[in-house]
């Protein structure tokens, strides 16, 4: 059984579960990505994760096949959903695996953002504290809306949809002749046996229901856990700018912490004391950065694969709901057409928002970190001494190369990139159109 070469735990790191929280990566236990392994819940999981691996599987081979049916009897209604669907289960069967089974790499990420990237001898100040609620609220607020999108995937793709026709008591698409794959499922897939009585249909339904809602805690969870952590590295860079443009006000503080005080009148950059207090102060700020670029490659070698896997199928995926769009115009049932429209509606939306997360919030790490090379110049280097000014530009020359988080290399997760990804769902779509 795979999923139990994981071995059992007594109890939890503290400091790492304390990073989980302030990821609010809780829905990564539905979905299979974290499981807890204490005491009795090894078992739980253990089980919970083999039902994951074996449905996966089974939903693959269920594709593929049904795929070649669609081809045969040429309806292209049924190869869209399979493009659609059968991608995206074969794109987060590899990212939910590339996240389970590196879980030592994402406990080391936890345990970063729970003990803190750097602590600075100066305490936080109101500005400084009002950037980390900000980020906690950041944070919480893109986790409900993941979970939202989720709630609105589900409902339109799996719960809703197939139930006018049930309720008719209507529990088989295949006719004479017709392809011989359910169509009034959640998932329209191939089976071993017809799907064509009461107990075989909502047997069915809820099988595919519980696998459609756990892909979909999978897809949520993974963009909320990159978002998230995204959000938390901008904001230690705003805090880092912060503090090197505060520069004179905190060795200030060192310098009196340390028990000096400067005499009336007199200028405090000639103190040798104070000029060992402003290195000191610099000195924390390189350190801070040094802890950040450490984090980001480890962030940058967990979510390389993933970042690759989405960005990859996501064309087609997103394009396939708008071919079935336009061809759904000789429906001759008003209500089921407009049930459709919100249906492909729901996907094109739902992913949209979940490609866009991931390169717009990528794009934002890239553009704080830019901002820390000039940050650098702003500190007092006028008043500093030969070290300071030393200690400056080796924390200019450290900072000159920005974050970017990468698809293994191939393609940053930027603005740009999302703008080269819609003309590729564009030309997928424009492709798929002339099959009509």
């Amino acid at each position: 059984m795979i999923p139990f070469i994981f071995k059992k735990k007594d109890s939890n790191d503290p400091i790492v579960m304390r990073g989980y929280e302030l990821t609010y990566s809780y829905a990564m236990r539905l979905g299979g990505l974290y499981p807890d392994f204490r005491g009795f819940r090894y078992y739980i999981f253990g089980f919970h994760l083999n039902c994951i691996h074996v449905a996966y599987l089974w939903f693959i081979l269920a594709y593929i096949i049904s795929a070649y049916y669609g081809f045969v009897y040429n309806d292209m209604e049924l190869v869209s959903y399979n493009i659609c669907y059968g991608l995206l289960t074969i794109i987060f069967f590899l990212v939910g695996h590339s996240v389970m089974y590196k879980r030592n790499h994402l406990d080391r990420l936890f345990e970063t953002v729970g003990k803190g990237f750097f602590t600075y001898e100066k305490p936080l100040d109101a500005d400084e504290q009002a950037i980390v609620d900000e980020c906690d609220m950041k944070c919480k607020k893109t986790a409900k809306r993941n979970i939202l999108l989720t709630m609105v995937l589900t409902t339109w793709t799996c719960v809703v949809p197939p139930l006018p026709k049930a309720l008719k008591g209507e529990y088989s698409s295949v006719v004479a002749g017709g392809v011989p794959i359910n169509k009034h499922l959640p998932l329209p897939v191939w089976s071993p046996y017809p799907i064509d009585t009461p107990l075989t249909y909502w047997s069915m339904y809820a099988l595919e229901f519980t696998a459609g809602v756990t892909e979909a805690f999978i897809i949520a969870t993974t963009c909320t856990l990159f978002c998230n952590l995204c959000t938390i590295v901008s904001r230690e860079l705003k805090l880092l700018r912060l503090a090197l443009r505060r520069t004179r006000s905190r060795a200030n503080y060192t310098f009196k912490m340390r028990g000096y005080s400067f005499l009336p009148g007199s200028n405090y950059a000639k103190y040798k004391l104070f000029q060992q207090c402003m290195v000191h102060c610099i000195e924390e700020c390189i350190k801070h950065h040094i802890a950040l670029k450490k984090f980001q490659e480890e962030f940058q070698g967990f979510m390389g694969f993933p970042i690759f896997a989405i960005f990859s199928g996501t064309a087609l995926t997103i394009s396939s709901p708008m071919f079935m769009l336009l061809t759904m115009t000789e429906a001759e049932d008003s209500f089921l057409v407009l049930m459709k429209i919100l249906q492909y509606s729901s996907i094109i939306f739902s992913f949209t928002c979940f490609l866009s997360s991931y390169c717009l919030f990528g794009q934002m790490i890239t553009n704080e970190s830019s901002l820390v090379h000039f940050a650098f110049y702003e500190t007092p280097w006028i008043d500093g001494d030969l070290d300071f000014r030393r200690k400056v530009i080796m924390g200019m020359i450290h900072s000159r190369k920005p974050f970017i988080l990468t698809a293994k290399g191939l393609a940053a997760a930027s603005s740009e990139t999302l703008v080269d990804i819609s003309k590729t769902i564009f030309s997928c779509f424009n492709l798929l159109a002339a099959t009509q």
